[in-house]
């Protein structure tokens, strides 16, 4: 079933209000800058205006149409967002590296994580593999992040920069300890 010229045009402009939003407030994915975000909305309007073509539409006929519906494109809407530069970040690779820095020395200076620290390392190895292994996945992301910084990957230290939700999964992991803890020794 073909589309209708109003189909394209609301399809048109859900990307362009997409690949705006991702502009201003940047993307947060894990695994991509905010450029590769930005391009794939990108491409997936000129996949669009591919698609008008097989219909017989094209974007001069969009512009043309848009008034007749209630829509008033600005001078941007009227064309093909740029291409951005892959390493693209809205933040700036400085501002992320800055935070992602501040954040690593908040997360290793909490008491909680030396707490974890500390006693996992006086845990049998084999006998508490289990525990181990969950605990380490719990605070896992702050050697991850260290990592990160020193490979500068720009989306995941963003990503983990989120101070006040990665110290809420420290403490959670340390209640999880204790609880562990005065599980081997009730009485101590």
């Amino acid at each position: 079933m073909d589309k209708t010229i109003f189909d394209y045009l609301t399809g048109w402009i859900a990307l362009h209000i997409e690949w705006r939003q991702m502009l201003f407030d940047g993307a947060n994915a894990p695994k991509r800058t905010d450029g590769q975000m930005l391009n794939g909305i990108r491409n997936r309007m000129m996949f669009l205006l591919a698609e008008m073509k097989t219909d017989g539409y094209s974007l001069d006929d969009l512009i043309r149409e848009a008034p007749g519906y209630g829509f008033d494109l600005d001078e941007e809407m009227k064309q093909l967002p740029p291409e951005m530069s892959v390493r693209y970040m809205k933040e700036g690779e400085d501002a992320i590296r800055e935070r992602a820095e501040e954040a690593l020395k908040i997360y290793t200076a909490s008491m909680d994580y030396r707490y974890i620290v500390e006693n996992m390392q006086a845990l049998d190895k084999e006998e508490n593999a289990h525990i181990l292994s969950r605990l380490e996945s719990d605070i896992g992301f702050v050697a991850a992040l260290g990592r990160m910084i020193s490979k500068n990957r720009l989306p995941e230290m963003r990503k983990y920069s989120d101070v006040p939700y990665y110290l809420e999964q420290i403490h959670r992991a340390r209640e999880f300890l204790e609880m562990w803890i005065d599980h081997l020794c009730p009485f101590t």
